[in-house]
């Protein structure tokens, strides 16, 4: 399972932030084409945000 949002064009891409992050390779493989993307700096951040948003709205 990889991370819905990791995009492939011409090379991978992260668009979980509001600009697009291009990944090295090691996190590519340690992130973002397993399961464990959920440990990733990003996405942990974008699933936070949007948890403060909820509890604080």
């Amino acid at each position: 399972m990889k991370c819905p949002y990791l995009t492939k064009g011409v090379t991978y891409a992260c668009k979980a932030d509001y600009k697009l992050y291009f990944p090295s390779h090691f996190q590519l493989q340690e992130y973002c084409k397993k399961k464990e993307h959920r440990r990733c700096p990003f996405y942990l951040k974008v699933h936070y945000d949007e948890y403060v948003k909820g509890v604080y709205n």
